[in-house]
């Protein structure tokens, strides 16, 4: 007996499954084997004065709740339940119970394992797919109104234009005109969030952003908050648009505050240069786009009230905030930034330990200068010709079409890349420039282009999307467009972008 008690104690002690023991009534731990004190930091000493009360993260009705079930069917599958770590971080453990009986005693004999990392990973991988979504109908949503609004804008200039400019109505027309570029400020926050924003990429020294800021960032947070930075004077330089890279920062530091409410705290800011490895990548920015190489690493640390899992799992959702008088885009804005920029964001938080907030910037990679080509003088006059308008949107053609015929231009209609090929072969020599949008059925921007392309090497094409420049234009390899209109665009858009395309001196 004595040699099989050493086996099966053995075998308990050896084991990787956390296993204790503790007593129905008192709940107290009565044992518990070697994996129990490693993943949750409990002493032998320590067991002496806490109960599973203390251990669950859970009210004691639950906790009660539990081991009645178990003991109503002898042996139970608990499943997933939380338990505190001695220094008080939260572990998931996957549970399975046994109703022992000894003497006059009741115990239950717990098996579990720790599925900590499991968790938090499929948590993360569910959050991102739930982001990746919402990108796509905020992507959407904005490429859609974006069409709207160019044949507002495109209608309203005509009607602007053909009126006298004493005109009683041209002061209503301009608070028109003013509303609609505010809608289109709208769409440009939504491609933000979608991770297609317009940014202008450059090296940013993240050390003098955030001391630019800091007096903005004194008066934005509460009085009894300590604002702290701690940015190297040597940092490298990261690559990212520096307004952009400020919002991140007054974001991150005002919503830290926030956090900290109307008690005494610390807001600490820091950086470092990090190299990131495919394995860091896909352990703790899991589906987001980063790239392995040389990074800023960028800290924003609060002693604020920390965060819920319910809450974390929120955050970047648009207009969610748990003020009551917050909305906008807040976080998922500064998301869709991230998402542009190829930076990665990693949070760490619990409820009464505050916050902390990890943003990975690529850094700044250097490169040769190329040599600036000196743009010919404007010439006003524009030749005359046929311009071939391609769009799914029957009202953007129709608005498109009147504006060039008012700047002397004759005008083909195709509503998409397949019925445009045959337009272009059919009247190939009286078209000087195809006006060609990007997302359509059938045939989108991208395929026609490079069918007109083979056609006629030289044909001169402008593309048009919603999205900005770069981020259209991304999956051309080899081919360029001969210019860009990023929808709204204007009449002087238009005009600007067919004197740049028709009017340069020839290669």
């Amino acid at each position: 007996m004595r040699k099989s008690e050493a086996r099966y104690r053995s075998v308990v002690e050896q084991a990787e499954e956390i296993i204790f023991l503790f007593d129905v009534a008192t709940k107290r731990i009565v044992e518990a084997n070697e994996a129990f004190h490693k993943v949750l930091g409990y002493s032998d000493e320590d067991l002496k004065t806490i109960c599973l009360y203390d251990l669950a993260e859970a009210d004691r009705e639950s906790v009660d709740r539990n081991i009645a079930l178990v003991m109503a069917a002898q042996h139970s599958k608990v499943g997933l339940r939380r338990y505190r770590h001695k220094d008080g971080r939260i572990h998931d453990l996957d549970l399975s119970a046994n109703h022992l009986r000894e003497a006059d005693q009741d115990l239950l004999c717990v098996v579990a394992r720790d599925v900590t990392e499991q968790v938090r990973s499929e948590a993360a991988v569910l959050q991102a797919q739930k982001l990746e979504s919402l990108g796509l109908l905020a992507g959407g949503i904005a490429h859609d109104f974006n069409n709207l609004l160019t044949a507002i804008l495109g209608n309203l200039n005509l009607i602007q234009m053909n009126l006298p400019k004493v005109s009683p109505v041209q002061p209503q027309l301009g608070n028109i005109e003013s509303t609609v570029l505010r809608a289109a400020d709208l769409t440009r926050q939504l491609l933000t969030y979608s991770g297609k924003g317009r940014f202008q990429i450059q090296a940013v020294s993240l050390g003098q952003v955030v001391e630019g800021m800091t007096r903005l960032l004194a008066v934005s947070i509460s009085k009894r908050v300590i604002l702290h930075t701690e940015i190297p004077q040597d940092l490298p330089a990261l690559e990212g648009d520096p307004t952009q890279i400020q919002q991140i920062v007054m974001n991150l530091v005002i919503n830290a505050s926030e956090a900290i409410g109307d008690a005494d705290g610390n807001i600490t800011l820091t950086a470092r240069a990090i190299t990131l490895d495919e394995f860091f990548i896909s352990n703790h920015l899991i589906r987001q786009a980063v790239s392995p190489g040389p990074h800023i690493a960028f800290e924003v640390s609060d002693t604020g009230s920390g965060m819920s899992p319910a809450t974390m799992s929120r955050i970047f959702d648009p207009f969610f905030t748990t003020k009551v008088s917050g909305r906008g885009l807040g976080l998922s804005a500064m998301l869709g930034i991230l998402r542009s920029h190829h930076a990665g964001i990693n949070i760490y938080s619990e409820l009464g330990r505050g916050s902390i907030f990890r943003i990975y910037f690529p850094a700044h990679q250097a490169a040769e200068k190329a040599p600036e080509t000196p743009k010919p003088p404007a010439r006003l006059k524009l030749p005359p010709g046929t311009v071939l308008i391609v769009d799914d949107e029957s009202t953007i053609r129709a608005t498109a079409g009147a504006m060039l015929e008012s700047l002397g231009f004759k005008v083909l209609e195709a509503a998409d890349g397949i019925e445009a090929l045959d337009l272009y072969k059919a009247h190939r020599q009286d078209i000087i420039v195809v006006l060609l949008d990007l997302t359509m059925p059938k045939m989108d921007g991208k395929a026609a282009f490079q069918a007109i392309q083979d056609i006629d090497p030289s044909a001169k094409v402008i593309l048009s999307s919603g999205y900005n420049q770069q981020e259209a234009l991304q999956s051309f390899v080899g081919i360029h467009p001969a210019g860009f209109l990023k929808k709204p665009y204007q009449y002087r858009d238009l005009r600007n972008e067919l004197e740049k395309t028709l009017l340069e001196d020839p290669l």
